[in-house]
């Protein structure tokens, strides 16, 4: 299992955030598993800030968005959002 869940990230499968930020949603699926999947067009993480920047390839939350578990909360998380 991937260690891209509980950290910062810059970058994930060759896209760059525009800040840091940890994944959350289907990106934090995929990298948490190591899924090989397609990714969907816009993916979502959260910063450790409160005002995040989000662009077409990321959508950013603050960090009280951010799931509690790696596989329910992230679910959820993308069932809700994505």
């Amino acid at each position: 299992m991937s260690e891209h869940y509980a950290h910062l990230v810059t970058s994930f499968r060759g896209r760059a955030l525009p800040e840091p930020a940890r994944l959350a949603g289907y990106a934090a699926l995929v990298g948490y598993y190591d899924l090989p999947v397609p990714l969907p067009p816009q993916l979502w993480a959260t910063a450790d800030r409160h005002h995040p920047h989000s662009t077409p390839q990321w959508r950013l939350l603050t960090p009280r968005h951010h799931p509690r578990s790696p596989l329910l909360g992230n679910l959820v998380f993308a069932l809700k959002r994505e």
